[in-house]
């Protein structure tokens, strides 16, 4: 989920400030993707089925894409992860193997 006003909707858009640029920054940092993937989606497979628009709140936008796990991390192990290093208005509710 994430509280919008501070992002220019969820699709990453250079230059601008988007969920998609925060989340993948934040995967980065967990350590759930290498160096040479990080900004690299279509290496990833990132894909999402939501779109918000500037400004615009939301609750349950989902991505998918690879990540590098430990098989005995549950989904909320790695959203715990994840979060960590996502700032206060975004939010990864759950993963999903």
């Amino acid at each position: 989920g994430s509280i919008g006003p501070r992002y220019s909707g969820l699709q990453k858009n250079p230059g601008q400030e988007t969920i998609e640029l925060e989340l993948e920054k934040a995967v980065h940092a967990a350590g759930l993707i290498h160096d040479c993937n990080f900004g690299h989606q279509s290496k990833l497979h990132w894909s999402r089925a939501a779109r918000t628009d500037k400004g615009v709140h939301a609750l349950g936008n989902v991505v998918g894409l690879k990540l590098l796990t430990l098989p005995e991390e549950t989904g909320k192990d790695l959203a715990h992860k994840i979060n960590t290093h996502l700032p206060p208005d975004v939010r990864v509710l759950d993963c999903k193997r």
